[in-house]
C-alpha cells in the first residue's frame, strides 16, 4: 500500500485522521510480518507467547476503499491477510493469538 499519500476518513468521533487505502489487492500483509517478531522472543523464553492483531473489521474501518466494489469484499480480502498472518505466528511460536474486534 502507498504510504506517501494517506487517505483522510472520518473516525468514531468524527475527526479526520491519516487511514490507508485500499486501492488493489496485491496480496495484504496486514500486519507487516508479525510472525518475525514472535520468533525471536521464542528463542529467548519458555513462556508463553501472545500476539495482539487487529480484526478484519477493524482494519476496514481505518482504510479507504478505492478499489472493493463494496466493504463486504474488502473485509473478506482483510480476513484472507489475517488469517495467513496467523498461521504464520502460529508456525513461529506463538501461543495465543488475539484479535481485537469491536
Amino acid at each position: 500500500m502507498p504510504t506517501r499519500s494517506p487517505a483522510t476518513a472520518r473516525g468514531a468521533r468524527g475527526m479526520g485522521a491519516a487511514n490507508v487505502r485500499a486501492s488493489w489487492f496485491g496480496g495484504f500483509s496486514c500486519c507487516h510480518g508479525t510472525a518475525a517478531y514472535s520468533a525471536a522472543p521464542r528463542a529467548n523464553t519458555e513462556r508463553k507467547i501472545k500476539i495482539t492483531l487487529p480484526g478484519p473489521f477493524t482494519m476496514s474501518r481505518q482504510a479507504k476503499n478505492e478499489f472493493y466494489k463494496d466493504e463486504e469484499e474488502l473485509v473478506m480480502d482483510y480476513a484472507a491477510a489475517v488469517n495467513a498472518e496467523i498461521r504464520d505466528l502460529k508456525a513461529a511460536g506463538a501461543d495465543v493469538i488475539q484479535l481485537d474486534e469491536p
